[in-house]
């Protein structure tokens, strides 16, 4: 069976809040013409890999999955084991063609969602656009205007893309669109860092404490002095992860338990989520992400050592 490599990038509504995510898969031997992440359609092969790693559900989670679907290759009994959050994306350069339209028409009987493309070099408006629940928008200004008009009335919700910052975020929405996608989300603003506030700033201090090795005395009045952060910990000790005996009720007691090198990795990723919505926001798993990768290369055998904290250099590679 071969090994699939993942890509995730989300989708975000008008309010920046976190919609789902576009998954695109490769190979080893899918590397050609320069292109970092050619599109792999979902076929049966993609879905047997991922069915022996756990299954979709443990890689897309709850919220909307857009998947390139390879339609002809799928069989309605494999499709039907699929999450009903997936949604299954048809190339624009097959939405014309008979076999694949009817077997869209299946998938939405089903009860999954399609999506598809709308772009200058498309054969323009087809009858998978009638019925297609989104159609990301590839284009500059001009033809995002035109396709509003061309949707307007149509059950289909429209992705901009790509984003590349803020202003084009505002002229987007301004014209319609629900959805948006692209780097203006994820990347850094290259204006340099904004001031940081009090709760990252406390954190900061803490951090360079555990990284100086201070005495346990010093991260314990941080921790006494920031009522919310000693709430944090203790019920991150008390959790079902960590409790493996007595109630843990004093911060001199969860320190202990659970070491400095922790303590920091767990104070880095505050750094990410203290002012940001932790359950959705791709910033936060981008951190975990390069943080367990980080982890994972100091541990190769025969890889040069890496200083103490590769999970905290992950992160703030971020």
């Amino acid at each position: 069976m071969s090994t699939y490599f993942v890509h995730k990038e989300p989708l975000f509504d008008r309010k920046k809040s976190l919609f789902g995510n576009e998954f695109s898969f490769r190979t080893h031997a899918s590397d050609v013409d320069g292109v970092r992440w050619p599109v792999l359609s979902v076929d049966e092969d993609v879905v047997g890999a991922l069915s022996s790693e756990g299954g979709f559900e443990s890689l897309v989670g709850s919220t909307p999955a857009f998947l390139t679907l390879n339609v002809a290759s799928m069989k309605g009994d494999m499709v039907a084991f699929l999450p009903k959050n997936i949604v299954f994306q048809v190339p624009e350069r097959e939405a014309s063609d008979k076999d694949v339209f009817l077997g869209t028409v299946a998938l939405k009987k089903q009860g999954h969602q399609v999506a598809t493309d709308y772009t200058p070099s498309g054969r323009g408006f087809c009858q998978l656009h009638r019925i297609a629940d989104f159609v990301r928008v590839r284009a500059s200004s001009l033809l995002a205007e035109q396709a509003v008009a061309r949707f307007e009335g149509l059950p289909a919700r429209l992705i901009a893309t790509p984003v590349e910052d803020g202003e084009s975020f505002a002229r987007f929405c301004g014209l319609g669109f629900q959805l948006f996608q692209g780097p203006f989300f994820t990347k850094s603003s290259g204006n340099g860092s904004p001031s940081i506030s009090s709760s990252q700033q406390v954190l900061l201090r803490l951090y360079n404490d555990l990284r100086a090795n201070k005495d346990v005395g010093v991260i314990e009045r941080t921790f006494k002095d920031n009522p919310k952060l000693s709430y944090g910990l203790l019920q991150l000790m008390n959790s079902a992860y960590f409790r493996s005996g007595p109630k843990v009720d004093s911060i001199g007691h969860a320190i202990a338990l659970v070491g400095y090198e922790n303590l920091e990795k767990w104070v880095v990723l505050l750094l990410f989520a203290v002012d940001r919505d932790a359950q959705s926001h791709p910033l936060i798993e981008k951190a975990l992400i390069r943080s367990r990768l980080m982890e994972s290369l100091a541990l190769k055998p025969k890889r040069r050592a890496l200083p103490r904290g590769p999970s905290s250099q992950g992160c703030f590679r971020t």
